[in-house]
């Protein structure tokens, strides 16, 4: 079973192709100054202050698994609104482009690992495969 797909916006961590629903995306940013919260998880760097706004700020690469680098100033945010309409910036390496993934298959995805659960499921554009993040999930787990 596939869906049919619609527009994301691209980002990439290391090597691995990562789309977010165009429709959650409010923008895409350069790196900001983040200001740690103590007591939060390892993952969620801080906050940073966006056009007045103070908005969460979550290590996607610490979030799935990746090996842990220091934040670098040329990565970007994925600034996302979540459920409760409150914005949420996601670290990524780069952001791609934005593109229409026309297919969108959930059932190859093995369900073994606590990164699958973030997966939405598994595009493809350009014969690369891109990994549909699951917002609602990468959220509340």
């Amino acid at each position: 079973m596939s869906d049919i797909g619609n527009k994301f916006v691209i980002g990439k961590i290391g090597f691995e192709l990562f789309g977010f629903d165009i429709n959650d995306v409010t923008s895409v940013v350069e790196m900001k100054k983040i200001t740690r919260v103590p007591g939060t998880p390892d993952y969620m760097e801080g906050v940073i202050n966006l056009r007045g706004n103070v908005v969460p700020v979550m290590n996607l690469r610490k979030k799935l698994g990746f090996q842990s680098e220091k934040i670098d100033p040329l990565w970007k945010l994925i600034v996302i609104r979540t459920n409760k309409q409150d914005e949420l910036g996601i670290i990524v390496d780069e952001i791609k482009k934005v593109v229409d993934i026309l297919d969108i298959n959930r059932r190859k995805i093995a369900k073994t690992g606590e990164f699958d659960k973030y997966i939405y499921g598994i595009g493809k554009y350009n014969d690369k495969l891109i990994s549909i993040i699951n917002i609602n999930n990468l959220l509340i787990n």
